[in-house]
């Protein structure tokens, strides 16, 4: 690829492939940024609008209240924190992995599945350029328990 072609921004890549034995077909997407070494950040377009600089979804689900964080909830770059405690606020210490899995159906994107980072007891972070584009998102937590089941939870959400 010719990177003196690309502007900076952030790019989406959508593939396909197709198995030339079976005729199975396998698809997925990533997103990556391009960035100049002189680049200002600050003079970048972000198209979103009417929306805080903080979305919030809280909900509880076998017993853990569980709350995910998007901040500053537009396109481009975006930081994920997610917190999960118990009934008495306490952070639930025997989670294993929380994965987020993030597509744009109407884009054509994802699924993204990424591992969020721990932080401390009950909280995971990620940062990235996962909402490239504007439109409908689905993201999908699925926290791993050690010693009991999974919790899985889907957030539908819209990017203007």
């Amino acid at each position: 690829m010719d990177k003196s072609r690309m502007k900076d921004g952030i790019y989406t890549v959508n593939w396909l492939a197709l198995s030339k034995e079976d005729g199975h077909v396998t698809k997925g997407s990533y997103v990556f940024t391009v960035q100049t070494a002189n680049a200002n950040t600050n003079t970048q377009t972000i198209n979103a609008t009417n929306h805080p600089t903080l979305k919030q979804f809280s909900f509880i689900k076998d017993n853990a209240n569980l709350t995910l964080s998007i901040s500053p909830f537009k396109t481009g770059h975006n930081t994920f924190n997610f917190a999960i405690n118990d009934m008495s606020g306490n952070p639930i210490t025997n989670i294993k992995n929380v994965y987020l899995t993030l597509n744009n159906p109407g884009k054509s994107i994802g699924p993204i599945s990424e591992t969020m980072e721990k932080i401390s007891d009950g909280k995971f972070g990620l940062d990235g350029d996962f909402l490239s584009q504007n439109g409908e998102w689905n993201i999908k937590i699925m926290l791993q328990r050690i010693g009991q089941y999974d919790i899985n939870q889907e957030v539908k959400m819209e990017i203007k």
